[in-house]
């Protein structure tokens, strides 16, 4: 299911925000005139990092994707690269595929670390934490670092 939160002329759109071009969601990374009425946007898909460039008329208007992002404590890597992981409600999440990139890898390194480090501590282990970007009917983990404490 694709679901927009509006639709908006180009030219309203600064860097930052975020468009849907070929079909992907992207991030807006640069922008400027170019020519009469026209405008040259560079942005970058929020899954793939993949950069796309288009010259558009001022006038035009586009979709803008509803983003989403949720912090998750990580707490299981299994080693087919799917990762459990606890919301702060509580609710468990499995399935979540690890990304098949650099970021997984320095995932699983850092987690890896982590746990020998800790060793069977869960309240040590629990401070890891992944954030999982939602948008148009996609998911993926697109960062890790240590979790925050909501105090």
């Amino acid at each position: 299911m694709t679901t927009f939160a509006r639709r908006a002329r180009i030219s309203s759109l600064k860097v930052t925000d975020f468009v849907v071009l070929n079909n992907r969601p992207c991030r807006i990374v640069e922008r400027y005139p170019n020519g009469h009425n026209k405008l040259f946007i560079a942005a970058t898909d929020i899954f793939t990092g993949e950069c796309t460039e288009q010259t558009i008329d001022v006038r035009e208007r586009f979709d803008v994707p509803h983003v989403f992002t949720v912090h998750y404590k990580l707490v299981n890597i299994s080693s087919e690269g799917t990762v459990t992981v606890l919301h702060r409600d509580g609710a468990v999440r499995t399935g979540l595929k690890l990304p098949d990139n650099a970021l997984g890898e320095q995932i699983r390194k850092a987690f890896t670390e982590c746990q020998e480090e800790g060793g069977l501590d869960f309240e040590f282990n629990n401070n890891f934490q992944v954030t999982v970007t939602q948008s148009m009917g996609e998911e993926h983990i697109t960062s890790f670092g240590l979790w925050e404490n909501d105090a």
